[in-house]
């Protein structure tokens, strides 16, 4: 008689905590999200999530804004110090930083340094599923 009881408490337990398991894995699979984005549960509803991204870029030609005749190139420190825009040939003059493209910000590296940006974390609803039979 024991073991019945066992039985009837496994089932009378176990089966509401498997039913509600299954809604939530129909429901998951109730929605969708466009490329790049991660369909994530939070709290009773879901959303799409495009993580935070670092993208970056070359640095842009050592071109002189002032007087263009002179031609400079770039001398990339080997140290974590900043590269600098010094004149070609060896010739005296100005030195200055290298430019980034507008809405990047100098990252300075071992080696060349690069431009980067950071994108934000994007949240979105998600599409609903559509259900044919």
């Amino acid at each position: 008689m024991k073991p019945i009881l066992v039985i009837f408490f496994l089932i009378f337990t176990l089966n509401p905590i498997l039913d509600i398991m299954a809604f939530e894995k129909a429901t998951a699979q109730n929605y969708s999200c466009k490329n790049g984005f991660q369909l994530e549960k939070k709290g009773r509803k879901y959303q799409c999530i495009q993580p935070a991204k670092i993208s970056y870029r070359e640095l842009q030609k050592c071109n002189n804004k002032i007087d263009r005749t002179l031609k400079y190139e770039l001398k990339i420190d080997k140290k974590r110090d900043e590269d600098l825009c010094v004149l070609k040939n060896g010739y005296s003059g100005k030195s200055f930083k290298p430019n980034c493209q507008h809405g990047y910000s100098l990252k300075v590296r071992r080696g060349k340094d690069a431009c980067n940006k950071l994108k934000p974390k994007i949240i979105i609803a998600p599409s609903l599923r559509s259900t044919r039979n």
